[in-house]
């Protein structure tokens, strides 16, 4: 099915997630340049995708393995691109499609470390009542441009036949985005875990889930100027041995055994921890060509 969406662009929210990393204080950004200060500085999101490592930070791995890591929070993928783009973090828990369309734009170079556990899933609003993607004509899908979460979005839709468009609305925060679903305000919105979890478990329905199988689009990536250094390669060769020790962990103990990292790094509480579904996380792997040609595919649309 071709075509079949529109993207409604609202300045409003576009604003709040633009600028929900601005108007620091002063003493806020001098306690940040402390801690940056002979860092990894690393950009991430309040979810599960970066878990290996605030374990390994929180845990001591990371300073058994001789490494500072500096975490700079964001609720918008978008402005990890910018802080990327910028040289204000050296690299991300993003999403590759995201960082293979800043290099197509010249705008930067990556390396990956690793891909990640980040993984999406449709959930639609409890009162929109949609149990089958036939019925989404003429229904809102809250996702983001130019992301992992518009390319599933093609894939879920492309051979379903419906009444009427299927509306992409670009919600790039993802607490708004969760806002507006626990509000009845969206029909259906992807998120990641734990968000999906919070919103199931608020009684919205889950309509597609990660398959075993599913392309791997969640990256740790490092800005090229940054991973080609010398002195960098033994830094990121030890990051990537903390990271894998920390997914065996998981493996072994189960996310509950890590209720108080999640809690405190992904901005969620017991009740949602205590049913997030179980997890496999893989040691550092690049991503595969599979899922390069599908994001160079989609780039080239």
């Amino acid at each position: 099915m071709k075509s079949f969406s529109l993207y409604i662009m609202s300045f409003l929210l576009l604003a709040v997630s633009c600028g929900q990393r601005g108007g620091k204080t002063v003493g806020e950004a001098s306690s940040q340049s402390d801690r940056d200060k002979g860092a990894i500085r690393i950009a991430t999101m309040p979810t599960l995708d970066g878990l290996p490592l605030f374990i390994a930070n929180e845990r001591g791995w990371l300073e058994k393995e001789g490494l500072k890591v500096s975490f700079h929070p964001f609720t918008a993928h978008m402005d990890i691109d910018t802080a990327l783009v910028g040289g204000s973090v050296d690299g991300a828990f993003t999403d590759i499609i995201r960082t293979e369309r800043m290099t197509k734009k010249g705008e930067g170079r990556f390396e990956y470390l690793t891909s990640t556990e980040l993984h999406w899933s449709l959930v639609t609003g409890k009162v929109a009542r949609l149990n089958r993607l036939e019925q989404f004509g003429d229904k809102m899908v809250a996702s983001t441009r130019f992301s992992a979460t518009d390319y599933l979005t093609d894939q879920a839709f492309k051979d379903i036949k419906t009444t009427s468009n299927v509306y992409r609305v670009q919600i790039n925060d993802v607490n708004i985005r969760l806002g507006m679903m626990l509000n009845n305000e969206m029909d259906a919105a992807w998120f990641a875990e734990p968000y999906t979890t919070r919103a199931i478990n608020a009684g919205n329905k889950l309509v597609l889930s990660p398959k075993r199988d599913e392309l791997k689009f969640g990256v740790l990536a490092f800005r090229a100027k940054y991973a080609e250094k010398a002195e960098n390669k033994t830094l990121l060769a030890n990051l990537a041995k903390a990271y894998s020790s920390a997914c065996d962990s998981l493996n072994k103990n189960g996310l509950q055994a890590y209720s108080v990292e999640i809690m405190k790094y992904c901005q969620t509480d017991t009740s949602v921890v205590n049913h997030l579904p179980k997890m496999v996380f893989t040691h550092t792997e690049k991503p595969g060509e599979k899922v390069l040609d599908a994001v160079k595919e989609y780039l080239s649309r």
